[in-house]
């Protein structure tokens, strides 16, 4: 655990193949389950010190998903940071307010912060900033087309959605989670619980709605437009 494996198929990316065969030998064939078992373990301790303290706590205390050499690396992505909400006129305390709210679940009925904006504005990395030292579940973008397109939020501090595809077939749903609500994901008795949602989108969320839904879907949202290419 020492290598940050979060996920089995992180073995097959941190070792090499001459030491994933010697796994056979010393641990046995099952390994892999031994492994599989361990990383679950681990990641359900992880989740629950992270729901155990608030959004600063963690932000102070857990590792960072981020590379820096010294002191002038931190300043220069200060600087780049306030030089992208500056151009983008982004109101700075706000936003960093709208954030904590958000990743504390301190706003009733309002989950979400979504990043809106075209190609090469930053979300992605906005996004990162804010969840890389977090232990992450996504939602696919075709969720519309999976059974269980919820599931991998199950046991996460923070849920991420990259250009999601809100349709009539998934709106309760979209509109449950975007809201903080706990609702049924997967077969009965399979209730997820409220979890915070970053969101990244170069179009509108609702674009696949009626103009009444979008309304419903918007009040569940705080939107972050970003307009300037970086």
């Amino acid at each position: 655990m020492k290598r940050g494996l979060r996920h089995p198929r992180d073995i097959f990316t941190t070792f090499n193949i001459e030491k994933v065969t010697i796994f056979n030998p010393i641990i046995g064939q099952h390994w892999k389950n031994v492994v599989r078992q361990y990383i679950v373990t681990i990641n359900n301790e992880r989740y629950l010190l992270e729901k155990s303290h608030s959004f600063i706590k963690n932000l102070l205390f857990l590792q960072h998903n981020c590379n820096i050499k010294g002191e002038h690396d931190v300043e220069l992505g200060f600087n780049w940071l306030m030089m992208l909400l500056n151009t983008n006129a982004t109101v700075i305390h706000i936003f960093l307010e709208d954030i904590k709210d958000i990743m504390d679940k301190k706003c009733m009925k309002v989950n979400t912060l979504c990043f809106i904006g075209e190609t090469n504005t930053s979300k992605t990395m906005l996004a990162n900033l804010i969840t890389s030292h977090l232990t992450v579940g996504t939602i696919n973008r075709r969720g519309d087309q999976s059974q269980f397109h919820f599931d991998n939020l199950l046991n996460r501090t923070v849920g991420v959605m990259e250009v999601p595809r809100i349709t009539n077939a998934t709106k309760n749903d979209f509109k449950a989670l975007l809201g903080g609500d706990r609702f049924e994901i997967d077969g009965p008795n399979e209730f997820l619980e409220r979890i915070p949602i970053i969101a990244t989108t170069n179009e509108d969320l609702g674009v696949f709605l009626h103009h009444i839904e979008r309304n419903v879907l918007y009040s569940r949202v705080k939107q972050c437009e970003l307009k300037e290419q970086i």
